[in-house]
């Protein structure tokens, strides 16, 4: 079936049911969202509806592809060394396997460590042993963090002294063993090696851990990437993750994760046990500051196996200039 007639059929469908004024009168949460679910899944589908939903499709999912691989074919001419590409201008890259894990970062360490991970060249395969080190100013801190000079400081000294303990969770699968699942195997690696702090000068350099480097350098497949400047307006961390766990998914649109992956990914608490819990205290924020400071369309479901929650699926559309690599 074409696109254009499952378009067409789909918006004839909301028609009926937005005037039909008896189900309006029976249900009417689910009448408030129906526009804006259409309206986030015709813009997948390469429509600009109407608010009142009647308008013909004029393009098409390709649109979407489109502005992916123009935003990768940027990616691939991109220099990390550039003095003179702003901050928020670079790029952060890394595996999927690393997008996946459970970071341990508070939100300044995270602006530490993604800043210092743009200044890495993603497609350079170092030396064997080779170890490289960045070095992140307060100035550089400051533009990220959109914050004063002496915040700048303080984060920065603040971040530095706990980097070497932070600690990156990764779950592995692992076969069946006599027909049986296992649990996945649990690996932990730190961030880095070294943590350097000059005081009175306004820098931090890392010295990154060796057996990190294969997800951060050398990426030429199974990669997330996205601009920095993504996040500069984000105030939580939580916000910060939802935003590479669902651009780890941006060619479509579309991510699924098991409750306790993304538990994982999110580095949640254990008090955190129930999904009303992890609604409220983590998706509905991360959303909603995502929507609100940078420009996402996001629409969220829980995906359910009887009466228990099991997954989260998201249907999303990033800002427009991301998509089209502006």
């Amino acid at each position: 079936m074409s696109g254009w007639f499952f378009n067409g059929f789909s918006l004839f469908f909301v028609e009926i049911l937005l005037k039909n004024q008896v189900l309006r009168g029976l249900y009417p949460d689910f009448f408030r969202a129906v526009p804006d679910f259409f309206r986030v899944y015709l813009t997948f589908s390469g429509c600009s509806p109407h608010p009142d939903i009647k308008q013909t499709c004029q393009g098409s999912t390709e649109d979407v592809r489109m502005g992916t691989s123009q935003a990768l074919a940027k990616l691939e001419h991109y220099d990390a060394h550039d003095a003179e590409r702003s901050t928020g201008e670079r790029w952060v890259s890394m595996s999927n396997a690393l997008t996946r894990a459970g970071h341990g970062l508070t939100l300044s360490e995270k602006r530490i460590v993604m800043c210092a991970v743009s200044k890495l060249d993603s497609a350079y395969s170092l030396q064997p042993g080779a170890v490289p080190r960045t070095r992140i100013t307060a100035a550089e801190y400051a533009e990220i963090a959109q914050c004063g000079a002496n915040a700048a400081y303080e984060g920065l000294q603040s971040a530095a002294k706990n980097l070497y303990k932070r600690q990156i969770t990764f779950f592995e699968p692992v076969y069946k063993r006599n027909g049986q699942p296992l649990k996945p195997k649990r690996v932990e690696m730190r961030w880095v090696g070294r943590a350097t702090y000059h005081e009175g000068e306004g820098w931090v350099e890392l010295a990154w851990w060796p057996e990190l480097l294969p997800h951060l350098l050398g990426l030429k497949q199974q990669f997330t990437s996205y601009k920095l400047q993504q996040a500069n307006a984000l105030r939580s961390v939580y916000s910060w993750r939802l935003l590479e766990l669902l651009m780890r998914f941006r060619s479509t649109g579309r991510a699924e994760y098991d409750i306790d992956d993304l538990k994982a990914s999110m580095d949640a608490p254990p008090s955190l046990s129930d999904f009303a819990q992890i609604k409220r205290r983590i998706i509905e924020p991360a959303v909603k500051e995502l929507t609100e400071k940078d420009g996402w369309q996001i629409q969220w479901m829980p995906v359910k196996r009887g009466r228990k929650v099991t997954a989260i699926r998201f249907n999303f559309i990033p800002r427009v200039h991301v998509l089209k690599g502006e």
